[in-house]
Formats: structure tokens, C-alpha cells, sequence
């Protein structure tokens, strides 16, 4: 029985009635998927705005995208990434994010264009898995990519949400091509799809390790088509050429400039540098992190081991698993695991799993499990707390503001978005506040971080900005002791509670610094 309409869902006192309503889902699902690639669109972009817009203009929702932030502006005032401000991320990311803080330096402006590359990975999402399975569940396949992201913690302006779009159409690129590689050949689709390869990579490093599984995969299809020697050199050197250009031309422009070096260190070595966590917090990191895939990976055996499709369908089927188990190893072999590095992994699963969606009762009960626990995950939709989180940060703000009139400021911790805000310059080319606190990072910015801070803290800042709940343990405890010295001669203090995500942050907020007649307010 199907009751498609809400005042009929309202209406009828009849339980079975009201479980029956929600086992139609899918069918109203797939009547509006009519026009798929239009109503798609219609649909990712309300869907995509509801769960993220109430996070729209929280400067603290997320300790990463505020520096990204950061990064652009001081790249805006004539900042040489990589040597006037430190980061190991790709270059492209902080060209991107130069560019959106030339159009508007308002938070809610990198969210909402983070939340249009959310949507496009949707729109990829119900393409990519439209080819696997029917209308309905493929528009239902980009409405769980959108509800993973938030799970995974990528509710503004995380890296992957800026680049699953360009490994997806890398994705495309292969999985649409297979007979053309079984004979031996490719064509522009492909060298277009390694080059969007090139440019995910460019925003993280960590995307090669996907891009690579592509190029070998494309290398083994053509040595199984027994194409000649010559033309599988060409093919796969010119591929890799074209996935390397945006990186070769990052590289050249920073050799012209004479900063090749710092580049090279940013961008290579210091991911090699980064230490380890210690192994019991690795291990439940790691054991978490499977705990959240493990239902998807369910709903993918279950897409998957009553799927009739043709010889072609199949050899997707098999390229896109080899996908998800490389995304899923590159996870595994970073010295941390953080809940934002699950992103990668949602467009995958959600094109693999789609054909679950299909299924009347297990279909449904799965994509509303899938939206309930990403919305307990997230928080988004937690209105009260988003008020709170907003209110929270103005106040925050316009008191350090007040409290720092010569502009010395030394933030140490989350709120690194006050140097925007206040349009004050960061005391160090370390403006990232773990890079000097961190013990993980110790030395891997090629910056002696002791002598860093003694530095700064001899310039005298007048306000320090402390997030107190932080490990004041490991190889960097000698600058901890430094900040503790400095703080006792601050004359006036202040705790305020900010929201990073969901959870609550104590900021001490020690002004005045330069008494030595501390007073708690």
C-alpha cells in the first residue's frame, strides 16, 4: 500500500499504515526522477543547503578550513605561501582559497562555495552510479554522499570536499572507457580525467595514492590487450606527464622565484617527517574508523551479490572495488586517522551501494540510517547549538578585538581565524597553531618550533588566546612552559567557550600581557 502524500501520512492512526508510507519512499523518489541530471541538481542543492547552511558563518566549526582561510588572505596581502606561511598542503588548495577570499573574506562564503562542490560530487555520484542501477536509487546514491560528508565531519570546507568532485570525474573517465582500453587505446576522455587526477592532487598530496590505482590500472588494461610496447610507454608516460603539470607547474613557478626549496619541503618532505601518534591511540583510531565503514561495506555486499548486469557492468563493478580498497589502504598508512580522512571513501560507496537502494525494505531502512546517523554525527541540524556557536564566536571576537589595541596577538590554538577577523598579521610563518605545539609535528616544518616561539613571545605580545583543554605532554613541553611563563605576565584574563563542530572548547583569553597583576574575570 502506498500513501504518497503528507497529509495522508498525518492523517491515518494505522502504525502498519504510517511504516508502509515510508517503505514508498523510494517510489515518490523515483517518480520525481523523471529529469534526472535537472532534478538532481534540484534536489542535491536543497538537500545540501539544509544540512549545511546551519553551520553557514561559524568561524570555529572547523580548526582546518579557518586557516585554509587564513592562508588565502595573507596570499591576498602579499604572502608567499610555503615561506611567509607554512602548510603542507597543495598548492592549488590555497589558490582556491585565495580566490574565494578576493571575492568575499566572510566565513559563510567559503562554506557555501565548499557546499557547491558538494553538490557537483553528488551530480557525479547519481551519474556514476546510474550506470550500475535504476533512476530512483542513483538520485538516492547522491543524497547519501551528501549525508556521508557530514558524518565524516565534512560539513564546510574540508580538502576532500573540494577534490572527491575531480577524483570522481577521474573515476568516470576510467570506468566509461573500458572497451576502449581492452583494445588498446584511450582517448581525450581519459587524458581529461587524469588531468582532474593531477588537480586533486594538487589541492592534497594524498590523492595520488588513488590516482595511482587508476594509472595502473589503465597500464594493466592495455598489457592485457597485448598492445604494442611502444604505444603502452607513450600512453601511460604521457598520463602520468599530464597528472604531474599542475605540481610541475606549481614547482617552476616557486624555482623562479627562488623558493624552490621551501616548496619541496612543504609539499614532500615534511610528510615524511610527521611523527607518528602513539600506537594505542593509532589502534583505536584505526578501529574506529572501520567501525564507521563497516555498515557501508555491509550495504555494498548486499548491492552487490544479487547484481545481473552485462560484462561491461561487471568490469566497473571490479574497477570501482579496487578503488574503494585503495582509498580505504591510504587511510590506513597515515601517521594519524581523523574522522575527515573517511571523505575520500564516500563517493565510492555510495556508487557501489546504490543498487541496495532498489531493494523496497532493506533499500529504505538503509537510507534513512544512513541520514540519521550522519545527522547525530554531525550536529548540523542542532539548532540550538548553532546559535550558541554563532553568538558565541561574535562575542569571542569583538573582546579580543577590544583587549588588543596595538595588534600584537599570538593565538595558541583553535581560533586561528582572529588573525582574519582582526586583520592582524600571524607573529610566525608557523600561523597554524599545532605546527608549534603539536609534539606530532615536532621538526617536520624544517623550523627549530622552540627558538620560533621564544621569538615571538620576546616581541611581546600584548594578548594571548590559549585553548586550554590542550596535551601539554611530549617532545614540544619546553614551549608549553615558555607560554605558562609568558601568561603570568598578563593582567587580566578571561575564559570563553567556543564550538569546534559539536563539541565545546575552553579559550582563556590572557590580556594586558606584560603586568604581572593577573585578574580573573
Amino acid at each position: 500500500m502506498a500513501i504518497s502524500t503528507a497529509a495522508e501520512l498525518g492523517s491515518t492512526p494505522n502504525r502498519g499504515r504510517r511504516v508502509s508510507a515510508i517503505i514508498a519512499l523510494p517510489d515518490w523518489l523515483g517518480r520525481l526522477a523523471a529529469k534526472e541530471v535537472t532534478l538532481g541538481l534540484l534536489v542535491y542543492t536543497a538537500v545540501a543547503l539544509l544540512l549545511r547552511a546551519p553551520m553557514f558563518g561559524e568561524p570555529t566549526v572547523n580548526i582546518d578550513d579557518q586557516f585554509y582561510a587564513l592562508v588565502g588572505q595573507r596570499m591576498l596581502d602579499g604572502a608567499t605561501m610555503y615561506v611567509d606561511i607554512w602548510d603542507r598542503k597543495g598548492p592549488l588548495l590555497y589558490v582556491l582559497f585565495a580566490g574565494i577570499e578576493a571575492i568575499s573574506r566572510a566565513p559563510a562564503f567559503y562554506q557555501f562555495v565548499a557546499t557547491l562542490f558538494a553538490i557537483a560530487g553528488a551530480l557525479f555520484v547519481q551519474g556514476m552510479a546510474r550506470s550500475l542501477t535504476d533512476r530512483r536509487a542513483a538520485l538516492m546514491a547522491g543524497i547519501a554522499y551528501l549525508a556521508l560528508l557530514q558524518q565524516f565531519k565534512g560539513g564546510t570546507a574540508q580538502t576532500p570536499v573540494f577534490y572527491n568532485p575531480l577524483m570522481l570525474l577521474a573515476a568516470w573517465s576510467v570506468a566509461t572507457r573500458l572497451p576502449l582500453l581492452a583494445a588498446g587505446r584511450i582517448d581525450m576522455r581519459l587524458v581529461l580525467g587524469m588531468t582532474s587526477a593531477g588537480l586533486a592532487i594538487a589541492i592534497k598530496q594524498s590523492a595520488a595514492i588513488e590516482s595511482a590505482f587508476f594509472g595502473v590500472f589503465i597500464l594493466v588494461a592495455l598489457v592485457k590487450a597485448r598492445a604494442p610496447l611502444l604505444r603502452i610507454v607513450a600512453i601511460c608516460t604521457g598520463l602520468l606527464l599530464v597528472a604531474l603539470l599542475p605540481y610541475v607547474i606549481a614547482a617552476l613557478y616557486y624555482l623562479h622565484d627562488g623558493h624552490f626549496a621551501q616548496f619541496w619541503q612543504a609539499t614532500v618532505e615534511s610528510n615524511f617527517r610527521r611523527q607518528y601518534s602513539d600506537p594505542n591511540t593509532h589502534i583505536i583510531r584505526a578501529c574506529l574508523a572501520i567501525g564507521r565503514i563497516s555498515l557501508l561495506s555491509v550495504l555494498v555486499w548486499f548491492s552487490l551479490r544479487n547484481w545481473q548486469g552485462d560484462a561491461q557492468g561487471r568490469g566497473i563493478i571490479r574497477f570501482y572495488i579496487g578503488w574503494i580498497a585503495t582509498a580505504v589502504a591510504a587511510i590506513f598508512i597515515f601517521p594519524n586517522i581523523f574522522d575527515h580522512y573517511l571523505l575520500p571513501l564516500a563517493g565510492p560507496f555510495c556508487i557501489l551501494m546504490a543498487n541496495v537502494f532498489t531493494k523496497r525494505g532493506i533499500g529504505t531502512v538503509s537510507f534513512v540510517a544512513i541520514i540519521a546517523i550522519a545527522m547525530a554525527a554531525s550536529g548540523s541540524l542542532n539548532l540550538a547549538k548553532r546559535w550558541r556557536a554563532h553568538t558565541a564566536s561574535t562575542a569571542f571576537t569583538q573582546y579580543v578585538a577590544e583587549e588588543t589595541p596595538t595588534r600584537k596577538l599570538l593565538v595558541w590554538g583553535m581560533p586561528s581565524y582572529l588573525y582574519s577577523a582582526l586583520d592582524i598579521p600571524p607573529p610566525s610563518v608557523l600561523a597554524f597553531p599545532p605546527h608549534l605545539y603539536d609534539a606530532q609535528e615536532s621538526g617536520a616544518a624544517g623550523i627549530d618550533e622552540v627558538a620560533e616561539v621564544h621569538r615571538i613571545l620576546a616581541s611581546h605580545p600584548q594578548t594571548l588566546v590559549v585553548w586550554t583543554q590542550l596535551d601539554r605532554k611530549g617532545p614540544r613541553k619546553e614551549n608549553w612552559k615558555s607560554i605558562t611563563d609568558y601568561q603570568s605576565q598578563c593582567g587580566k584574563r578571561k575564559l570563553f567557550t567556543l564550538y569546534e563542530d559539536v563539541m565545546p572548547r575552553s579559550i582563556m583569553v590572557y590580556s594586558q600581557c606584560g603586568t604581572r597583576t593577573p585578574t580573573a574575570h
